[in-house]
């Protein structure tokens, strides 16, 4: 509760852009712009030479200079300029292609007053842009277990800065139980804020809904899974669906990583590819049975998945691997850990597409109804501004975050 005070600015440090994918960091950002000025910042990662590759393989990238976009009255996007190669392999580049965003951050954004802002980290490379902003506030929202992407000298790096970063920030914000669990003995206040959903776009509509042409052309049952296809997604388990179901389409649609080892597909596995957020509701309408198809490993051990939210909203049949946030919400997903048992909760999925069951659709869309962004935001707003109602938390201004201008 602010009674009436104007709030700070919030600057948001995430690690992804704001036209890619849409995120917990861009639903964050552009609900707290709905009362107070925001700035989301896109990630100083890409050089020169890593843009101009992108360019080449045909994927979609920043502008080859800083830039600053006004997206509503309180919401601008800033996008820092290419910089050195190697940000993550070390602490001084890292350092370095930092120091060159929060100089340009300074110059290209005028309207937001720099000595006074709030500071929201969801990605531990940005830390050396946070300490230099002096924020008087540093929050990390810990979106999932940042060091289990890398390997090597890049994962050391990455523990290293997320370190530093958890000791610097007021109060540590995790999306799962594994994650509070791992950060409840490191940090003084530690807050769950799961993931939600979009209710503008994911919620019940009165017009019929359009299925895509790509989808509706595809044999039924059609079984569908919406996100990135990164090393998470266990594609060998879907080739095996895919092979054991023939009479099945299985649909991925989602920007595919470059990491990802493609092969001779099954005639039934369809890559389709990315689409426009707001589609996604027509995609999921077009499906039978929704899937979260995760390998169990570090990473997905410590995930809460957003698509849980924005399938249950539709209300359809899903099936999930056995992570810990949807062995959580009970009743809503056919749980299959492994070949055989996620072939077995496909094939009971699929009787209830055949034959809904009221119960299920409910339980499903009562999780979502209480998801939504609206009240993740809310509950961040109250973490952000706890220390300023309440200076007995314990939650201290960082003014010196150990770091000179120079």
């Amino acid at each position: 509760m602010t009674h009436g005070r104007r709030l700070p600015p919030l600057v948001c440090l995430a690690p992804n852009r704001w036209d890619g994918p849409r995120q917990r960091t861009q639903h964050l950002a552009a609900g707290l712009a709905r009362t107070r000025p925001v700035v989301f910042v896109e990630p100083a990662a890409y050089s020169l030479p890593g843009i101009l590759r992108r360019r080449l393989n045909g994927e979609r990238t920043g502008p080859l200079f800083g830039r600053v976009r006004q997206i509503t009255d309180n919401l601008q996007v800033y996008t820092p300029p290419p910089t050195l190669p190697g940000s993550l392999h070390l602490r001084s580049i890292n350092s370095l292609v930092h120091s060159v965003a929060w100089r340009d951050l300074r110059q290209t954004v005028r309207a937001v007053d720099f000595a006074s802002v709030d500071v929201l980290v969801s990605w531990p490379p940005a830390f050396d842009l946070a300490r230099r902003l002096r924020p008087h506030r540093l929050i990390y929202d810990c979106l999932d277990l940042f060091p289990a992407f890398e390997e090597g000298r890049r994962r050391r790096l990455l523990t290293c800065l997320e370190t530093d970063l958890a000791r610097a920030a007021s109060v540590v914000v995790v999306t799962s139980r594994d994650l509070e669990r791992r950060w409840s003995g490191r940090h003084r206040r530690v807050v769950r804020i799961p993931n939600g959903v979009d209710f503008i776009v994911f919620g019940p509509r009165a017009d019929p809904v359009t299925i895509p042409l790509d989808i509706a052309r595809l044999p039924r049952p059609r079984l569908g899974f919406i996100g990135t296809i990164g090393p998470w997604v266990d594609l060998p388990l879907l080739r095996h669906l895919a092979r054991q179901r023939p009479d099945c389409s299985i649909a991925l649609i989602g920007p595919v990583e470059r990491r990802i080892a493609r092969s001779s597909e099954p005639m039934n596995l369809h890559l389709l590819g990315e689409r426009a957020y707001s589609s996604l509701p027509a995609y999921l309408a077009g499906m039978d049975v929704l899937l979260i198809p995760f390998r169990m490993m570090e990473l997905t051990r410590a995930v809460n998945p957003i698509k849980l939210y924005e399938y249950c909203a539709s209300g359809k049949p899903i099936v999930a691997a056995p992570l810990e946030e949807v062995m959580a919400a009970e009743g809503v997903c056919y749980i299959g850990d492994g070949p055989g048992p996620f072939l077995k909760a496909v094939d009971e999925a699929l009787l209830e597409a055949e034959r809904p069951d009221p119960a299920r659709v409910a339980a499903r869309r009562a999780v979502a109804l209480a998801s939504g962004w609206d009240k993740r935001v809310a509950a961040l707003a109250e973490s952000l501004d706890a220390d300023r109602e309440h200076p007995e938390s314990g939650m201290r201004p960082q003014h010196n975050l150990g770091f000179s201008d120079g």
